[in-house]
């Protein structure tokens, strides 16, 4: 029983980080324009990327799903979502100078 609070604490991350990334998608089509929008979009991606990843990761130990894949999608998602989180936020910075 000591991974319950553990567990709902990850889980509210996720959301939120969920959350965030949609807003800022959302955002990022109706308000910004040209390049620092598409910098936005691609921290949105990564977060959602690195989201996948947690719920993989999630269904994997928790609930013993997936244990027969032979490579480890969860670190291609956190690494891609990563990669991608800091691309975008590199474009807008550079932008918003």
């Amino acid at each position: 029983m000591d991974y319950i609070p553990a567990l709902f604490s990850y889980e509210f991350i996720a959301v939120a980080v969920g959350l965030t990334s949609f807003l800022m998608l959302a955002f990022s089509s109706v308000r910004l324009g040209g390049k620092i929008a598409f910098g936005v979009r691609f921290i949105s991606f990564g977060l959602l990327l690195y989201v996948l990843a947690f719920l993989y990761n999630l269904l994997t130990l928790k609930l013993k799903l997936f244990e027969s894949l032979s490579f480890d999608i969860f670190h291609f998602f956190a690494i891609a979502g990563f990669v991608m989180f800091a691309f975008g936020a590199k474009n807008v910075l550079e932008l918003s100078k």
